[in-house]
C-alpha cells in the first residue's frame, strides 16, 4: 500500500508529536523499495525473474554488473555480482532498502539517534537519493528515495506474478537487537508472533511506520548452521490475490511447480508456495489476506491488499 502526500503529511504531525522537539522528525517509512542479491549467474536469473516471473530487466547506462529486475514502480529487485573472496555458503542477501520520501531527512534522524551514518546522500539521478546504514546485527539497510530506477524495459513474461514485494525475512542471532533498532529507533510495530514450541518464539514479525510491508525475524537458527537452514530463513515474498494463479502462469512458463498452493504448516494463516531463485534465495509467494486466523498471537495492523 503507498500512502499518499497528504497522509505522509499527516503522519509527520502526528510523530512530530511524539518526538522530543530537539530530534530531528523521523520522515515516513512507507515500504519495500527493493531487494539486494549477490548473483552470479545473469543468464539463469534472467530467465527466472524475466521470463518466469515476468519482471522485466531495466536497461541501464553503467558498467558496474548489477542487474535490477521491475517489480513496480516503486520496487525491483537488485542483483549484484559476488564480491572478491566471497563465500557462497553465507548469506547471499546483501542488503534490503526501504522507500522514505525524503532521504536526508532520514539520515539526520539517524545520526541523531546515535546511528553511523554517512556523511551526505547518495544522489542517484533522476530524482533518486539513497543512504545505507547497518542495523544492530550487523546487515545492511539502505533509504531509497524516489521510486524505481528510470529506464527502458527488455522483454519480460507477461502478466507479471506480482508487482508488490510484501515482507522480507532475515536469519536473526539476537531478537531483542533488531527490535531496539526497528522499534525502538524506526517506529516499527509488532505485526504478528508465531512458533511451533509455546513459549519459543520462531517468527518474529514487525511492520513499518508508514504501510502495511513487514519485516520478519526469523528465530532459532543455530550458531553453525547450514547453507540450507540460511536459505530457508533469509528470503523475500511477492504478495498476491490467489497463489493459484500465479502457479498457473509459472506451469505455463516451464516451471515445476504443485498442483496447488500449499495451506500447511499456514501458521501465520497464509496460503503460500516457496520456490529459490538462482542465489539460492528463498522466494515465498504469499497470499495478501490471511484466510483464517494466525497461531499464536493476532495480527496488530493493517493487511496488503494489491
Amino acid at each position: 500500500m503507498r500512502l499518499k502526500p497528504a497522509l505522509l503529511t499527516a503522519l509527520s504531525c502526528s510523530l512530530a508529536l511524539a518526538q522530543p522537539a530537539s530530534s530531528p522528525l523521523r520522515p515516513p517509512i512507507t515500504g519495500y523499495s527493493h531487494i539486494g542479491l549477490i548473483e552470479a549467474n545473469g543468464e539463469a536469473a534472467g530467465r527466472f525473474y524475466a521470463d518466469q516471473f515476468g519482471w522485466p530487466l531495466i536497461q541501464e547506462k553503467k558498467s558496474d554488473g548489477v542487474a535490477r529486475y521491475f517489480v513496480s514502480a516503486d520496487q525491483y529487485i537488485e542483483l549484484l555480482p559476488p564480491p572478491e573472496n566471497f563465500d557462497s555458503a553465507k548469506s547471499v542477501v546483501d542488503h534490503i532498502a526501504f522507500t522514505t520520501p525524503d532521504a536526508e531527512g532520514i539520515r539526520r534522524y539517524l545520526k541523531s539517534m546515535g546511528v553511523a551514518v554517512p556523511a551526505k546522500v547518495t544522489a542517484e539521478g533522476k530524482g533518486r537519493y539513497s543512504l545505507m546504514v547497518r542495523d544492530f546485527e550487523g546487515n545492511k539497510i539502505e533509504f531509497v528515495q524516489g521510486g524505481s530506477p528510470r529506464g527502458a524495459h527488455n522483454p519480460a513474461a507477461a502478466p507479471p506474478i506480482s508487482t508488490h514485494i510484501i515482507h522480507m525475512g532475515l536469519a536473526t542471532r539476537d531478537d531483542a537487537d533488531m527490535r531496539r533498532f526497528y522499534i525502538d529507533i524506526l517506529g516499527f510495530h509488532q505485526f504478528w508472533k508465531g512458533w511451533r514450541v509455546p513459549g519459543k518464539v520462531s517468527w518474529d514479525q514487525v511492520q513499518v511506520p508508514d504501510g502495511t510491508d513487514w519485516l520478519e525475524f526469523m528465530l532459532g537458527l543455530p550458531p553453525d548452521g547450514t547453507t540450507a537452514q540460511l536459505r530457508l530463513a533469509d528470503h523475500y515474498a511477492p504478495g498476491m490475490k490467489d497463489v493459484d494463479v500465479a502457479l498457473n502462469l509459472l506451469r505455463s512458463r516451464e516451471m515445476t511447480v504443485p498442483e496447488h498452493k500449499v495451506m500447511s504448516p499456514m501458521l501465520d494463516g497464509r496460503p503460500k508456495w516457496s520456490t529459490h531463485d538462482p542465489s539460492g534465495t528463498r522466494v515465498e509467494l504469499m497470499e495478501f489476506k490471511p484466510i483464517q486466523d494466525p497461531c499464536c498471537t493476532p495480527y496488530t495492523g493493517g493487511q496488503p491488499d494489491r
